[in-house]
């Protein structure tokens, strides 16, 4: 994963500003499907939070021992976390590999990362302005 991925997701989901965000559609859904898991469990899956705004339903995905442990983790965990759901499936880990991405990767890790609406917000035009500035850094 190129390090310019895992800072452009921080600088667009919080700018290095964490603080969690209760979602009661997810609450709804994970209740009607899981409804004998623990309600505290489930608030935690229905939160995203930490430096890359990761849904608490994905903390298997990036090796959380559970959505609380994700909701607590340590700042550098937190960057892990983001690594780990960008590795985390073939298309987005070939999006994220590449030094020099094309507009399709961005819409690739667009659509993986903020959902099938990405679109309506331009969310993989912006990330694909981020990391082009966090190239132009790095490379000086």
């Amino acid at each position: 994963i190129q390090p310019e991925w895992i800072l452009t997701i921080i600088k667009q989901e919080t700018a290095g500003v964490v603080r969690p965000r209760f979602e009661q559609h997810w609450l709804s859904k994970l209740e009607a499907k899981k409804a004998s898991d623990d309600l505290k469990e489930l608030r935690y899956r229905s939160m995203s939070f930490g430096l890359g705004q990761i849904m608490g339903f994905n903390y298997k995905r990036v090796g959380a021992a559970s959505a609380k442990a994700l909701y607590i983790a340590p700042l550098e965990d937190q960057i892990t976390f983001v690594a780990r759901f960008l590795a985390a499936t073939p298309a987005l880990r070939a999006a994220v590999a590449k030094k020099n991405p094309n507009a399709n990767d961005f819409k690739v890790v667009a659509r993986r990362y903020n959902g099938a609406a990405y679109a309506v917000n331009e969310y993989d035009e912006k990330i694909a302005r981020k990391f082009r500035e966090f190239v132009k850094i790095r490379r000086g």
